[in-house]
């Protein structure tokens, strides 16, 4: 289980906390105190943007590529040390 450390949609100890204490086998990741809940989408269109800008603004110090980039890798060592 991931989340964002700043997720004010879905928070951390409400939710991801919530489901993996409730999930056998789990572990549950935070990333960063500024990453929020729509960090996991990807990098805005220009249509994005104009459609739905306040769902790609990041804190400045975030970079949503890199997070993208943490997020699977941890996915792929998840389903490799699972198999």
């Amino acid at each position: 289980i991931t989340v964002g450390g700043g997720d004010t949609i879905a928070p951390a100890p409400d939710c991801a906390l919530w489901l993996h204490r409730r999930v056998p086998g789990s572990s549950l990741e935070i990333i960063g105190p500024k990453v929020g809940h729509y960090i996991f989408l990807p990098r805005p269109t220009r249509l994005g943007l104009r459609a739905a800008p306040q769902i790609f603004i990041d804190d400045h110090l975030i970079d949503r590529g890199n997070i993208h980039d943490v997020v699977a890798a941890s996915a792929i060592k998840f389903f490799r040390d699972s198999a």
